[in-house]
């Protein structure tokens, strides 16, 4: 990419489409194709809403040895006549650009259209090129409930409360010491919090309050809230749970390279450099080094977290390295919820259809979302199993045989089957009543007392399964491939009968009233370095599971989003809370990338 003051250049103008690789392959004398709107270097800006203005431009290279004439041509696919033509000399080894501007109709409906360009030079030759444009609906104007959701803001930079107008959103600017007890959803605005300096009540969100915190630092992430992070730039993420309210309407691809720059992170690193070592950075309270970072253009997600492994964390859109960071994160506490949303939505140099989608879509969702209700746990299985459920921030009481009440959530861990022989028929009726069953890492002998019928399990290798994102509701919501897979493939008891199963490694029963999961974080998981992330990812699965279920589970995070850091350097929240295990250099997966 080469860039001058006065104008820009870039490949990614014509690589995206068939005429570009043909210029690239064989230099043709003359070449016609379509590119991004006029003075953008870029043309990755390929999702409009309904009502937008298409806005691109007709690029006629001539590397030939005569000026050239050229008739242009373009139309779209759309209801009526969209369409427009020019004709222009380009001189030898010019180029000549002509704008491209289509409005798109506001009752259009939404769908994939083709944006076609049709070339005439000299001597008869034609020349056709084409561009998909992937046109969305409007987001919506306001949350939906009714009467509407009372919306405060806190909002000191600006970022957010123009976004929210932007969008329509009725909202009541708020102060740090604003009372929340008249707010319905409170919404925290882009860099909104500092290390140090007061906050509203977070504690509120255990009695009912909802809360909307949109795109944080990555130094307030992990040094007050006690998130672990990464600066990776992301310009593509990934949906987790299927279905979403905040994703409908959209898809997979229009979580991608989205229009201008995101303004987050500065557009170059500003790293320390240590002799031996090149550019370094803090990270987790260690110092680690990082490849270089050159622009924030397209980027989808500046700074991500950690998928924690303690608590109700629900990651909506995930990426990163191994898939292990969340850009859409949902956690649960109490009667309340806290969304933070760490995709860049606000801020940006340009407007994004599908971020402003996002963001209205994710204010109607937390307007409308309630709670549903809770299960206590009741625990039977080896007492590795408890003590890592309580670490994780589970309340967990001992089962040990008899009437268990239908409210309740049973989970049973390897060694279950000796502690309930015989029990199968009153896990029956536990089922009958309500209940829920989740069993973590159980053996043949443990499968005996589940009221499964045909349920059977054998040894084979513990693999990856490929997992579609699963929807709301389901006992596997937020768990994927990437949390399941096994860098030491040892054999294991898998389901092999008897359950709707993915690779043996999950298996859900009796209407998914049971739930199976049987790589499990205890036992060996943390005793060799290279297996570290075994842990971390199967510690998330497992609590994941349990909330899905019904579980809940407490953490600090309210009381850190409330109360300032007063020595950073001594208040390390990062290391408890959120996370089971102490990081290590190794631990951070950006530590080597040289590319």
């Amino acid at each position: 990419r080469f860039e001058r003051p006065d104008v820009a250049y870039a490949w990614e103008d014509w690589e995206p489409t068939e005429a570009g690789h043909a210029f690239l392959r064989g230099l043709r004398p003359v070449l016609a194709v379509l590119a991004g709107k006029p003075g953008a270097p870029t043309s990755r800006d390929h999702v409009f809403t309904v009502g937008e203005a298409v806005e691109k431009q007709a690029v006629v290279f001539n590397n030939g040895r005569l000026p050239v004439r050229a008739e242009l041509t373009w139309s779209a696919e759309l209801p009526g006549t969209l369409a427009g033509a020019s004709t222009v000399e380009v001189p030898v080894g010019g180029q000549v650009r002509v704008p491209v501007r289509l409005p798109l109709p506001a009752d259009l409906p939404p769908g994939r259209r083709t944006l076609t360009l049709r070339a005439r030079l000299p001597g008869g030759e034609v020349q056709d090129d084409a561009l998909t444009l992937d046109v969305i609906a409007a987001a919506p104007a306001s949350p939906p409930p009714t009467p509407a959701a009372r919306v405060g803001l806190l909002d000191p930079k600006g970022h957010t409360a123009a976004l929210l107008r932007r969008l329509g959103v009725p909202f009541r600017t708020l102060t740090p010491r604003a009372s929340l007890e008249d707010i319905d959803v409170l919404v925290i605005g882009r860099e909104a919090i500092g290390l140090v300096g007061e906050t509203p009540d977070f504690t509120r969100v255990r009695r009912g309050l909802r809360v909307l915190c949109f795109e944080q630092s990555a130094e307030v992430l992990e040094g007050r809230f006690g998130f672990r992070v990464a600066s990776p730039g992301l310009r593509q993420v990934f949906p987790r749970v299927a279905g979403h309210p905040a994703l409908a309407g959209l898809a997979a691809e229009h979580l991608a390279s989205w229009r201008g720059e995101a303004t987050l992170l500065p557009p170059r690193l500003e790293p320390v450099i240590k002799p031996g070592l090149g550019p370094t950075v803090t990270w987790a309270g260690l110092t680690t080094t990082r490849v270089w970072r050159a622009g924030n253009r397209g980027n989808v997600a500046s700074v991500v977290i950690e998928k924690p492994a303690r608590g109700d964390f629900l990651p909506v859109v995930e990426g990163g390295f191994g898939l292990q960071y969340a850009a859409l994160l949902e956690y649960r506490e109490g009667s309340g919820l806290v969304v933070f949303c760490q995709l860049d939505v606000s801020g940006r140099s340009e407007a994004d259809p599908a971020a402003d989608r996002i963001a209205g879509q994710l204010l109607a969702h937390v307007a409308a979302w309630r709670p549903a209700p809770r299960r206590a746990i009741a625990y039977a299985g080896a007492d590795e199993g408890r003590r890592h459920l309580e670490a994780a921030g589970f309340s967990v009481s001992s089962y040990r045989g008899g009437t268990l009440a239908g409210d309740r959530l049973l989970v049973l861990g390897p060694g279950a089957g000796t502690v309930l022989r015989g029990g199968a028929a009153e896990l029956s009726r536990f089922l009958q009543a309500g209940g829920r069953i989740a069993g973590l890492g159980l053996g043949s002998a443990d499968a005996l007392v589940l009221p499964v019928p045909g349920l059977k399990l054998e040894s084979g290798e513990l693999l990856a399964p490929a997992l579609a994102p699963f929807p709301a509701g389901s006992p596997f919501a937020g768990i994927g491939p990437a949390d399941l897979h096994d860098r030491d493939p040892r054999p294991g008891p898998l389901v092999t009968s008897g359950a709707a199963f993915a690779r043996g490694v999950i298996a859900s029963a009796a209407n998914e009233r049971v739930a199976l999961l049987q790589l499990v974080p205890w036992g060996d998981a943390r005793r060799l370095q290279q297996f570290r992330a075994n842990f971390r990812r199967h510690a998330y699965a497992t609590s994941r599971l349990l909330a899905n279920l019904g579980a809940e589970a407490r953490t600090p995070l309210l009381e850190h989003l409330a109360r300032p850091v007063a020595a950073p350097a001594a208040d390390k929240r990062w290391l408890r809370g959120l996370y089971l295990d102490v990081p290590e250099e190794w631990d951070d997966p950006y530590r080597f990338f040289r590319w």
